[in-house]
């Protein structure tokens, strides 16, 4: 969920990407259509995937690192304005964005320590965002077949697609033990 490079290239640009993004937000809430929210460049995705469980969202987790920081804001901004303030998400700063190890170890903290009214199969971890090594430690830390992956595809439907990776079991695999 890293903004254009462009865009942030010094403090000025940052600031104006920021306020470009809060106005974006403004105009998709009060037009009610959050269409031009998903098309931001960078962070998008994020949206469109929170959007989609906005109704049953409880609790939100986000990780990002350095390089993203700039979103954090643009995140809260979003939440404050669709949530109406009633779910501010955890961010999750991870030091190493390439380091996939460091990435499956802050996922597997949040699953040990989810709220007493979260069960592990209620979360979902999305993989839309950022770089691949940040995706792999997602999907190894949710190699338990308890734990749910899923993804904006990456065409212009962008529909949300969940990913089951449950190892299957066949009859002949079950005689076998």
């Amino acid at each position: 969920m890293t903004p254009p490079r462009h865009r942030i290239k010094d403090e000025e640009a940052k600031a104006h990407w920021v306020k470009e993004c809060k106005d974006t937000i403004d105009r998709a809430v009060q037009s009610q259509d959050l269409t031009e929210v998903s098309d931001i460049s960078g962070i998008g995705q994020t949206f469109k995937a929170i959007n989609h469980h906005i109704g049953k969202l409880t609790h939100c987790w986000l990780i990002f690192s350095p390089q993203s920081g700039v979103n954090v804001d643009i995140i809260n901004y979003f939440f404050e304005k669709i949530t109406n303030k009633s779910l501010t998400p955890d961010f999750i700063k991870i030091d190493d964005s390439n380091n996939s190890k460091h990435i499956k170890e802050k996922i597997d903290s949040i699953y040990k320590d989810l709220p007493g009214d979260l069960q592990t199969t209620d979360i979902i971890a999305d993989i839309t965002a950022g770089n691949k090594p940040m995706t792999a430690g997602m999907i190894l830390s949710c190699l338990h077949s308890d734990r749910n992956i899923e993804y904006i595809e990456q065409s212009e439907r962008r529909v949300l697609i969940e990913v089951d990776i449950r190892p299957k079991l066949t009859g002949v695999e079950l005689e076998g033990k």
